[in-house]
């Protein structure tokens, strides 16, 4: 091996060698980095992979860019992982013989990177793009369990992603399917992480009670295993349904749990599988103390999951924890931090495929203004998020914030202002038939003295929306 100084030197002999001299000596360099760290080849994956991809050997470059990208996942290296298994999932179908068991597995870990960098769409495509080689049906029997094992994995990840955009109700049905055929294939350990999920999911839909039966039937089986990936993960889910029914004693034991049982991953260099424990159940967590009146200990936690998330370069994690502490900053009073939190939040969320937690940080911005006395600053904001936001995909907690504040805001500032706002906000807030949205609704109408907001000035609003046009369909 040699070393060159400068670098331009080092480009200018290598463009020198044949294109079939230049493999060559790939293959040699790469055989020879793989005979020579045969040991410990973990370490040296990237530099192996490097060298095989540049000598034309195909069936070792997807071999090794699926090892080193396994590898990255694992560490929670998501931007490496995810360049990595691209290139295997670009060349896997030129390798002779290729199995789509194999293939699938690719896909789902590709995804799986997707999703933490905030890439949402293109994760649900790699899933369904996994999903459809799994159902092609030419597997070998002998793979069939690995085959249904593969395919409630996969649906789990797309529960995951539905309830990252905000379609709860595909959610629901994407746990129920994997829960499903975990039992069928006698995993039950796994259908009990799927009952804890899918209770998640009807938290999100306004039904906490539901969801914790489910959620406290998949935590006794999970607890009694002490797999600590499980215990994470199910203690997110039933902790924050704890928090919203009151139960904040109870919430922080499971937190707790769930908190140390990520810290155990950390150590042990399982990274990726810590998220839910280090980062989403510390900042459940968070939410229980903010709910508690602790604003401190709230802050301090919010704060960690927000550090733990930059470094481990988990963009969803960052922005919806950078959306919490916005919020934990806003109650305890510090309108500036607060407002400086949600501003990085929104262009975080803006930057990746969360305009529903977009919409949310400018609401938290709207309330800092409305706090300081800044009615028109606050009701500009709500005009900024309903700008922001997709048809049938406005979370309703934030819709119901926005539309508590433009309800505030009148007697505050110019009624022509305020119909703007509502002009924009109507077609979502139209929309939604739950008990606690309703009324509000009625309420803004009667506040304005309108009976028809769609022409209010003599401005028309686009016409009803049908938001089956604009959910994620998986």
């Amino acid at each position: 091996m040699y070393a060159f100084e400068p670098a331009q030197m080092q480009a200018a002999m290598y463009g020198t060698i044949l294109t079939e001299n230049r493999q060559i000596l790939h293959a040699l360099a790469a055989e020879s980095v793989e005979r020579f760290h045969a040991d410990r080849p973990a370490r040296h994956l990237a530099r192996i992979l490097h060298h095989y991809g540049q000598s034309g050997n195909i069936e070792q470059t997807v071999r090794f860019a699926r090892l080193a990208g396994e590898r990255a996942l694992a560490m929670a290296a998501y931007d490496e992982a995810a360049e990595h298994l691209a290139t295997a999932v670009a060349l896997q179908d030129r390798v002779p013989g290729a199995i789509d068991l194999i293939a699938a597995e690719t896909l789902h870990n590709l995804a799986t990177a997707c999703q933490w960098r905030g890439l949402l769409r293109q994760a649900v495509s790699r899933v369904e793009e996994a999903v459809a080689r799994l159902s092609a049906g030419n597997s070998e029997p002998a793979d069939d369990r690995r085959r249904v094992e593969r395919l409630a994995r996969l649906a789990m990840t797309l529960g995951d992603l539905n309830g990252l955009l905000g379609a709860w109700d595909r959610s629901i049905e994407c746990y129920a399917k994997a829960e499903r055929r975990f039992s069928d294939g006698g995993m039950h350990v796994d259908a009990a992480e799927a009952r804890c999920c899918r209770g998640f999911s009807h938290r999100a839909r306004g039904q906490p009670e539901q969801g914790v039966v489910l959620a406290r039937e998949g935590w006794a089986v999970l607890e009694a295993t002490g797999d600590p990936a499980a215990i994470a993960r199910a203690g997110h889910e039933l902790g924050n349904l704890l928090r919203d029914l009151g139960r904040y004693d109870e919430a922080l034991r499971i937190f707790d749990r769930a908190v140390a049982s990520g810290e155990d991953l950390r150590r042990a260099g399982r990274m990726s599988e810590s998220t839910w424990g280090s980062l989403a159940a510390r900042s459940g967590r968070a939410m229980t103390y903010a709910a508690m009146g602790n604003m401190a200990a709230a802050i301090a936690d919010q704060q960690a999951v927000v550090d733990l998330a930059r470094r481990d370069g988990n963009r969803v994690a960052q922005a919806i924890s950078e959306y919490h502490l916005a919020e934990h900053y806003l109650e305890q009073g510090d309108l500036q931090s607060a407002d400086e939190a949600a501003e990085r939040a929104y262009r975080q969320c803006r930057g990746i495929d969360m305009p529903g937690r977009a919409l949310k940080c400018r609401v938290v911005q709207a309330r800092v203004r409305a706090r300081g006395g800044n009615w028109e600053g606050a009701v500009e904001r709500i005009k900024d998020a309903f700008a922001v936001a997709e048809r049938g995909r406005v979370p309703e907690d934030g819709l119901i914030n926005a539309v508590d504040l433009l309800l505030s805001a009148g007697g505050h500032v110019p009624q022509e202002l305020l119909v703007q706002a509502v002009r924009i906000a109507w077609p979502h807030a139209s929309q939604k038939t739950s008990d606690q949205l309703r009324p509000r609704v009625a309420a803004l109408t009667e506040l304005l003295g309108l009976d028809d907001v769609s022409t209010t000035g003599g401005v028309s609003t686009a016409a009803p929306l049908n938001t089956d046009d604009e959910v994620t369909r998986l």
